[in-house]
């Protein structure tokens, strides 16, 4: 039969076994990533042999293309990541972390893996790094992506992973030609660094030429190929002179990030083409590779591989977190030693290009599968401790210092009293909600499902430019991001959330985790001002 045909077979068999998998890890409260890996796994050449790796080899690489673009534009707050960039010590961490670690299972597998030094630097660069797919998923499953906490771990395996990645670059150029060299090391890094400068220097044209476009033509679909275009065309362009593709469509998602929140519908398309296709094909891809028989003849090795690369892990990111003085520094050493994304990735190419062989490649796996399912539960702990810690941020301004004292002792549920508020579900025709919006004036309402649970946010300057508001629902129309707070909450703490995430509505959950009221920075500065205002609510 023809190949491409078998494709099709193939292509549709591994989405359907892989989301199932998902699913059912999903359930037992596991990380779906391990299970989409292990349907890979069955359907490869370890158990089934029956989708063969190749077949699907693209649509790896789009996945975490697709999926790091997405972590970039909706997961988490760009402002604060720059606030980050200049702390010394986020960077001394981030090289005890990947610099390191690095030299450190380069000691040790020398006495194991008989391999050129510059493949053997190569894996253990790979193993060293951190990968930021499965923590924005583990994160944005737990819908704390917006805790300046969480943004601190995030930043720090961020950097891990940034510097892993240029650090592998170098190392898979120099493991190509099989020797070390001074000019074929600057060959290496020399095109790496004016790729990103000029990525950087382009970051605020690229959404104007979005803009522009949009101007000239109304179709979305138009919108959304360029978007993707830009994508594929700069990742292709970052590829060539050796840096990772994934990467580049992260910086991407942040170049893009405020373009894209004022226009949900782009990106609802763009989130549904990415998990409902994209990503468990690339988890499911990385699990066609593995050769579990080869394992079993060298597993001595593989158990040496795991404790090495966890322990060094492990450690060198606890060390990094009390570098960074943070108060937990056991979540910074889990967050910086989450695997399964680029990494995976960078090892499938390594593969490919015969630089490690199948055997390393699938005890690096196993050890990324390992990883991930023991250490990916234990982030859980970090909603509790964003519910019970009322954050600082550095550097505010006297006025709302005060006012934030004075409010320290001021239930959330009081402050949403002050004004009429606007619950909808998401399956209400959005035009009317607009016009009672409007009539209101109400900047935003908070979108529930059928059991009264927040699904969304409705802005109002999102949805007064859509021409079709008559025919939409508002879930079509809605932002996917959320802010809640219980009903105790002090009130002090709208003030940082309002800052932080730039969203005009706030939820304010019962004891279940029902939506029962809304408050609104207006609403905020009328309780402030009661004492003057004569407010009807």
């Amino acid at each position: 039969m023809n190949e491409s045909v078998l494709g099709l077979l193939y292509l549709g068999v591994l989405l359907l076994v892989v989301k199932l998998f998902e699913d059912v890890f999903e359930r037992i409260r596991m990380p779906p990533l391990v299970g989409a890996i292990i349907g890979g796994i069955i359907l490869g050449k370890s158990v089934l042999n029956f989708v063969q790796a190749n077949t699907v080899a693209l649509f790896v690489e789009l996945g975490v293309i697709m999926m790091l673009f997405l972590a970039g534009a909706e997961e988490f707050d760009i402002e604060a990541i720059a606030d980050l960039r200049r702390n010394k010590r986020l960077l001394l961490a981030t090289f005890l972390n990947w610099g390191f670690g690095t030299l450190l299972m380069l000691f040790v597998f020398s006495f194991f893996i008989p391999i050129s030094l510059p493949s053997l630097l190569l894996f253990c660069s790979i193993l060293s790094m951190s990968s930021v797919a499965p923590l924005a998923r583990v994160l944005k499953d737990l819908g704390i992506t917006k805790s300046y906490f969480v943004i601190n771990i995030f930043a720090y395996a961020l950097l891990v992973e940034v510097a892993g990645l240029i650090g592998s670059a170098v190392f898979l150029q120099l493991a190509i030609g099989g020797s070390f060299g001074a000019l074929k090391v600057i060959n290496a890094v020399f095109p790496i660094t004016l790729f990103l400068i000029a990525l950087y220097s382009v970051r605020k044209e690229l959404p104007k030429v979005i803009i522009a476009v949009e101007k000239f033509i109304k179709s979305r679909e138009v919108v959304l190929a360029i978007i993707v275009s830009f994508i594929l065309i700069l990742g292709y362009l970052g590829d060539s002179v050796g840096f990772n593709a994934g990467v580049v469509a992260l910086f991407l998602g942040y170049f893009f990030s405020r373009y894209l929140e004022r226009r949900p519908h782009i990106l609802e398309r763009l989130r549904g083409l990415t998990y409902g296709f994209f990503e468990p094909m690339f988890f499911g891809g990385l699990g066609l590779s593995v050769n579990l028989v080869s394992v079993r003849s060298a597993p001595l090795l593989a158990v040496v591989i795991v404790l090495t690369v966890i322990v060094v892990k492990i450690s060198l990111g606890y060390i990094g977190g009390a570098v960074l003085r943070s108060e937990k520094p056991f979540y910074q050493a889990v967050g910086s030693s989450l695997k399964g994304g680029v990494d995976g990735a960078l090892l499938l190419s390594a593969l490919l290009l015969g630089v490690i062989s199948s055997k390393l490649y699938t005890m690096a796996l196993i050890t990324i599968l390992i990883l991930t399912t023991t250490f990916a539960p234990t982030l859980k702990g970090l909603k509790k401790i964003t519910k019970e810690k009322r954050e600082s941020i550095k550097d505010v301004h006297v006025l709302r210092s005060y006012i934030a004292w004075y409010t320290q002792d001021t239930p959330a549920g009081e402050v949403a009293k002050m004004l009429p508020h606007i619950i909808v579900n998401e399956k209400e025709k959005l035009k009317p909600v607009v016009e009672k919006m409007a009539q209101l004036g109400i900047l935003g309402a908070i979108v529930t499902n059928d059991v009264g649970e927040a699904v969304g946010t409705l802005v109002l300057k999102d949805v007064l430019s859509l021409s079709d508001r008559e025919e939409l629902q508002v879930g079509q129309a809605m932002r996917k991001q959320v802010v809640s707070v219980d009903f105790g909450t002090p009130a002090s703490e709208l003030i940082d959330l309002f800052h932080k995430t730039q969203i005009p509505i706030i939820a304010v959950l019962d004891e279940k985790g029902r939506v029962v009221s809304t408050v609104s920075e207006r609403e905020l500065l009328i309780y402030l001002t009661k004492g003057s205002l004569n407010v009807e609510t």
